[in-house]
């Protein structure tokens, strides 16, 4: 069904071969983001999540320009008045909460150039003939198919009255069972031949056969009728969202039914786009969770000659609260439902000798998001190999040994970075392994311990940029951060050194233990593994420490590190930096290795592995994950190996040599917006 409409309003994505069900994905990837308008949107991206809002509180359009993707829509119906009593007047009466705006809510919708309507459920107004309807729908059109946020049901009324109603019996009695709505109004009453029946609620039933869509929508609560003759009488909440509306007892009206949350709409990320006039009291009753749809509370009464009868409250989410002695509709306002959450009315009570009447239903809402699909950055910056990735929607600089150079933008923008220095030598003769360059980086995905601040770069302003090779610093400048070279790693006998990861202890034949070369400065990685005595049949170098974790030792270690002796401590994972990406701004000769060494993860400053006497079996090759080199050990399918080339990683030890360390790599990006 999908396929032909999307074919009929957007021809040229049938000769491209796209379709799918109704909300479904397209199955082309060529398809662009769309650009589009309408609605209130001063929130534009909301911090944080990284979303664009349309928000509309009254009719209009959204129009897309171009382009076609999934986006989000969330509709709230208007919510349904609290009873009023019809036609005549009456001596006594009360009546129940009206019923919530039904809710519908899809989390993938697509939509392509063109304009689709939007209908925004109004807040009730106050006549009697308005009193006895239904709350307004809120709906949003996309060719032949049409999404519908019901309105709430009427509250019911009941009262003596002197003249039969056409639905209901006479003369003495008349009443107005809850009606139907998306959430249905609470009941008042009801006896044959019209039996008692709360307000259906009918948002459930609702736009059928549209993929990725959650209706939300319940029952209005049921009246109390005394079973002792007692003049014990109470309406029953209006149905909420999130749960039906509660039932009247014999000393109080029922409560309505509990809206439900979305914090995908909560009231930080678009009160900005609620009418000022509303704004005060619409955040805290949406809240950080996002509450719409609260029912309305029966009403309560102080008629001297029933019972007295407790108001109910409004559902949370909007629901107005039920009142007792109200005879004017809509007024006191604390019995009509807010506006913009779909809250259904409270009833309203009466103290005798007036009609009693409730409140107005709150209007709905119609809210659009969706991912904004920028094509191409917003600034222009140059330095390094720069690449533009419409995947993560990010602009990368890319810069490599030997190719120093400098960083510029046009306009001022807040930049993510990886700072990465050469990695350590490893020892000779039997040594250990060379500690990961230091490394540095704010990206969203490195753990607190490593995070540091953003770059804020400005224009006019020149960031020198420098990449060392084996045993050099890396760092952005002036002043502004420097990655330490990693410490090489211990020759035989010889402890390893300090460095942004420390090197691996060398190999002292079983007789004593080294020491490991520190994290110094601290916080830009780990320290080397190192040989603990004694260590018959399994001595050899420490691994080099690299950026998540220290190097593993030989000998004498606790049995949970045995499987890795030597091993060098792997690199950190940041996925914001994946190799198939980044790739094009290695140089040829090492781009094979290093796309395999950082992978589709982003792995750098892996440790280099220590060079060991002994099998060992599982972990033949052992330099740390992210380009840490192999030491040489009687499983290695080669000799002891460098450090890869752009990682940062330590070298890897063997007997006569000890390998290079890898040269470093700094990385500065920004996303478009």
């Amino acid at each position: 069904m999908f396929s032909e409409q999307l074919r009929k309003e957007y021809p040229i994505l049938g000769l491209l071969g796209m379709g799918g069900g109704i909300g479904g994905k397209l199955t082309s990837s060529a398809a662009a983001p769309i650009s589009a308008t309408g609605g209130n949107t001063s929130a534009g991206l909301s911090p944080g999540n990284g979303y664009r809002y349309h928000v509309f509180t009254s009719p209009g359009n959204f129009v897309v320009a171009s382009g076609v993707q999934e986006i989000e829509i969330f509709g709230v119906g208007a919510g349904g008045p609290g009873g009023v009593h019809q036609p005549s007047s009456t001596s006594v009466g009360y009546t129940s909460g009206g019923g919530a705006g039904g809710i519908f809510y899809t989390t993938a919708f697509e939509v392509g150039p063109g304009t689709h309507p939007v209908t925004v459920g109004a807040q009730g107004t106050t006549p009697d003939s308005a009193m006895i309807q239904p709350g307004a729908d809120t709906t949003f059109v996309h060719g032949s198919t049409t999404l519908t946020a019901k309105g709430g049901g009427v509250g019911g009324y009941y009262g003596n009255t002197y003249t039969p109603g056409p639905t209901q019996p006479g003369p003495g009695n008349e009443w107005k069972r809850g009606g139907a709505g998306g959430s249905g109004g609470g009941n008042c009453y009801g006896n044959n031949p019209f039996p008692p029946t709360v307000g259906p609620g009918i948002q459930p039933a609702q736009n059928p056969g549209v993929a990725n869509l959650t209706n939300y929508g319940n029952d209005g609560g049921d009246h109390y009728t005394p079973q002792d003759g007692s003049n014990r009488f109470s309406g029953g909440g209006g149905g909420g969202a999130g749960a039906a509306g509660s039932q009247g007892g014999p000393n109080n009206a029922g409560d309505g039914g509990a809206g439900q949350p979305f914090p995908q709409f909560a009231a930080p990320l678009i009160a900005a786009d609620i009418p000022s006039p509303v704004r005060p009291n619409w955040k805290p009753e949406v809240g950080p969770t996002g509450l719409y749809g609260g029912g309305g509370g029966g009403s309560g009464s102080t008629n001297p000659s029933y019972h007295p009868i407790t108001p109910g409250s409004g559902g949370a989410g909007g629901g107005g609260n039920g009142v007792t002695a109200s005879t004017t509709a809509g007024s006191p306002t604390a019995k009509n439902g807010l506006a913009f959450t779909g809250g259904g009315a409270g009833g309203g009570g009466q103290g005798g000798g007036s009609k009693p009447r409730g409140g107005t239903g709150g209007s709905g809402l119609l809210v659009v998001r969706y991912q904004p699909g920028a094509t191409g950055p917003s600034i222009n910056s140059s330095g390094g190999v720069k690449i533009e990735d419409s995947t993560l929607k990010n602009t990368y600089h890319v810069f490599t040994y030997p190719n120093s150079d400098n960083f510029t933008v046009d306009a001022p923008v807040s930049c993510y970075y990886l700072v990465v220095a050469g990695g350590g030598t490893a020892g000779t003769n039997s040594g250990g392994g060379g500690g990961a360059g230091g490394a540095y980086s704010n990206s969203p995905d490195v753990p607190a311990a490593f995070v540091t601040s953003m770059l804020n770069a400005s224009p006019g302003t020149t960031y020198t940029i420098t990449v060392g090779n084996s045993g050099q610093n890396s760092a952005i400048g002036p002043g502004i951060i420097t990655a330490t070279a990693g410490g090489a790693g211990g020759n035989t006998e010889a402890n390893g050194s300090p460095g942004g990861s420390g090197g691996g202890g060398g190999n002292n034949y079983a007789s004593s233990s080294t020491t490991a070369g520190s994290a110094s400065p601290v916080g830009q990685g780990h320290p080397g593994g190192r040989q603990i005595a004694p260590a018959p049949g399994t001595s050899g170098g420490g691994g080099g420490g690299g950026w998540s974790e220290p190097g593993y030792s030989t000998g004498n270690v606790p049995s949970p590190q045995a499987p890795k002796r030597g091993h060098g401590g792997d690199g950190l994972a940041l996925p914001s930096l994946p190799a198939p990406i980044l790739a094009p701004a290695i140089p040829a000769p090492e781009r094979s290795a290093w796309t395999a060494a950082v992978g589709p993860t982003g792995l750098f400053a892996g440790g280099g592995g220590g060079h060991v006497d002994f099998p060992i079996g599982a972990y033949p090759t052992n330099g740390g994950a992210g380009g840490g080199g192999h030491g040489q050990n009687p499983d290695a399918p080669t000799g002891e190996t460098a450090g890869v080339y752009g990682t940062g990683g330590g070298g890897g030890s063997g007997n006569p040599s000890g390998q290079p360390g890898g040269s470093g790599i700094v990385i500065i990006y920004y996303p478009w917006s």
